[in-house]
């Protein structure tokens, strides 16, 4: 069984059969972004975490183990001022 398919059956569990269907109808084929830890109620908000604590003197292997990243998905984040 794939990751996918495991976090999906945990997701079934958590908020039941009707719930996950509703999930499952409203958005087919997306990918859903659920935020870790409930630090950050989005991306954007979590990028911009990162980038200050880049500009506060944080090297991107701190980063990337800080915020459970890759070095390289730190890099694209930094990089991009969006």
């Amino acid at each position: 069984m794939s990751e996918n398919e495991v976090n999906l059956k945990l997701l079934e569990s958590i908020t039941g059969s009707e719930v996950f269907k509703q999930i499952l109808k409203a958005f087919p084929g997306e990918r859903l972004y659920i935020p870790g830890r409930g630090e950050f109620t989005s991306k954007q908000e979590r990028n911009n975490a990162i980038r200050r604590d880049f500009y506060n003197g944080f090297d991107v292997d701190a980063l990337a183990e800080k915020y459970k990243l890759s070095a390289t998905s730190v890099y694209r984040i930094i990089n991009d001022r969006g």
